[in-house]
């Protein structure tokens, strides 16, 4: 199962993530390109302990769903899933510097073993964020054809 946690998934997503534009159109979703840099980014924040996320999280979305996204790999369906405020705080700024502070981030994920709670699956352990945030990041990147 491929995750952050393991050096050839992170660096598999850095290579596609360096082969992305501000000009990649997207395939699907509002986003643009520099601002879905920014969301992934605040999302690795997110699971690193670095920005607080309110929880949002319900019996369900803790038990059967994150079973299903985590375990199981279901899709996060295109364009349908609302994220969480926090994860669209940072505004696009320079792009090779927001680039660079996501890969900064995504190689913080194997020193500094993500903790924190997720907004909607509750408690995670390492290996669970480590898998959804390589979930995250690649279903992103396939939004822009990378």
């Amino acid at each position: 199962m491929s995750s952050l946690l393991e050096s050839s998934d992170r660096q598999a997503i850095i290579t596609r993530l360096r082969r992305l534009t501000p000009q990649h159109a997207r395939r699907w979703g509002t986003m643009q390109s520099h601002q879905m840099v920014c969301h992934v980014s605040d999302a690795l924040r997110v699971a690193l302990g670095d920005l607080a996320c309110r929880r949002r999280d319900s019996l369900l979305t803790r038990t059967l769903v994150k079973w299903l996204v985590i375990e199981l790999r279901a899709p996060a369906p295109r364009g349908k899933v609302k994220t969480a405020p926090e994860m669209l705080t940072t505004a696009p700024a320079m792009w090779d510097a927001d680039l660079g502070a996501c890969e900064t981030l995504i190689g913080r994920m194997a020193t500094e073993l993500p903790h924190s709670v997720h907004p909607a699956f509750g408690p995670l352990s390492p290996r669970e964020w480590g898998i959804l945030a390589y979930q995250h990041l690649d279903h992103h990147l396939r939004q822009f054809g990378v």
